[in-house]
């Protein structure tokens, strides 16, 4: 969900330390290598989790991400995309939404049951935590919303960002991808991307059927056809964590 919100940025800034960044300090997976080595330190000085630690700061630059573009003005020219969703249109596209979200569900429970050790494995397992046992594969994306206090203000920016995220990853996943064998690879890379941010392979995996469904929608309107039903199947997940969130209490 959202995958490349932070991730990709991450991934492609270049390491400047000093006055000038060595050839292969400019490899954005070295620095991003280096930022995850120096937060396991970090976290085992103040005996947390590295993953508790990463999902602060995770959370802290997608905080200041998500406050400077509402000051940006550009909020309403994104949200305007929902305007492909006329009359019936948002009965449609809501319950396409919630049944998407049911089957990748189903289908990504089911993977994990048939193969936990290969399905349920996340990068998240590397990481140190203080008992030792590895660690449980979750969104780092979404890490804002288990921080008492602070959880209902980050699911709020994060729902005015959604339409503008959804685009971003249509424009990167789908625009230009209209043939069926670039369709599936795209859906499978979009579904796949996620497990940068910590989700299982097995959900990975269970996503590219979502992504198939937005080069569906993308095939009959474009991108803002897509970004629109991709910001509603993002909406309906954060509908579902904050029932969570509710209910957790």
């Amino acid at each position: 969900m959202l995958v490349l919100a932070l991730s990709v940025n991450i991934l492609n800034t270049p390491r400047r330390l000093g006055s000038e960044a060595k050839p292969n300090d400019s490899c954005g997976l070295g620095y991003f290598l280096t930022c995850v080595s120096s937060v396991s330190r970090c976290a085992r000085l103040v005996r947390v989790g590295t993953v508790e630690v990463l999902g602060l700061v995770v959370t802290a630059a997608l905080s200041v991400q998500f406050a400077l573009y509402l000051r940006s003005g550009k909020v309403k020219r994104d949200f305007a995309v929902l305007r492909v969703l006329k009359g019936g249109k948002w009965v449609g596209a809501l319950l396409g939404s919630w049944a998407v979200v049911f089957v990748v569900v189903v289908v990504g429970l089911l993977l994990m049951a048939l193969s936990p050790g290969i399905m349920g494995w996340t990068w998240l397992q590397l990481l140190p935590t203080p008992t030792g046992q590895p660690e449980a594969g979750r969104n780092l994306l979404v890490s804002g919303l288990a921080i008492p206090g602070y959880a209902w203000v980050f699911l709020a920016l994060f729902a005015a960002n959604v339409p503008r995220l959804a685009m971003n990853e249509e424009i990167a996943f789908r625009k230009g991808f209209k043939k069926p064998g670039q369709i599936v690879f795209q859906s499978f890379k979009f579904g796949l991307a996620h497990c940068l941010v910590g989700v299982p392979i097995g959900f990975g995996l269970a996503l590219a059927l979502a992504g198939g469904w937005f080069a569906w929608q993308y095939l009959k309107g474009g991108t803002r056809r897509s970004a629109a039903y991709h910001s509603l199947h993002n909406w309906t997940l954060l509908s579902l964590a904050a029932v969570w969130m509710l209910t957790a209490r």
